[in-house]
């Protein structure tokens, strides 16, 4: 009987001893799983930065492009209302020269 009870004692023994085992074995396992849960999330944040730099860079370089070619519509357009408004003064000068001119003459 006194054997009997020392099997027993002796596999609770063993029992607790596997289960504490198993428990930490669990916790190990727990803890890697979010070291490397955390491992891809910041692994997921550099590659979402380094896609946001991309995008901007590129949405940068097209805003340029568009600013760059509305520039030279725009000086394009500044240059045509220049010689307009060059070729009217020279004609308004031209009127007012013969209106003094005809005055002049006529008085």
């Amino acid at each position: 009987m006194k054997e009997i009870l020392e099997d027993v004692k002796a596999t609770e023994q063993k029992a607790k001893e596997v289960l504490e085992s198993s428990e930490q074995e669990a916790r190990k396992i727990i803890l890697d799983a979010k070291k490397e849960v955390e491992k891809l999330i910041q692994e997921a944040q550099k590659k979402c930065d380094e896609e946001q730099k991309e995008i901007m860079e590129r949405a940068v370089a097209q805003a340029k492009e568009a600013a760059e070619a509305l520039s030279g519509q725009y000086e394009q357009k500044i240059k045509e209302l220049k010689l307009r408004a060059a070729q009217k003064t020279t004609a308004a000068v031209h009127l007012i020269k013969e209106r003094i001119v005809k005055a002049y003459v006529d008085s």
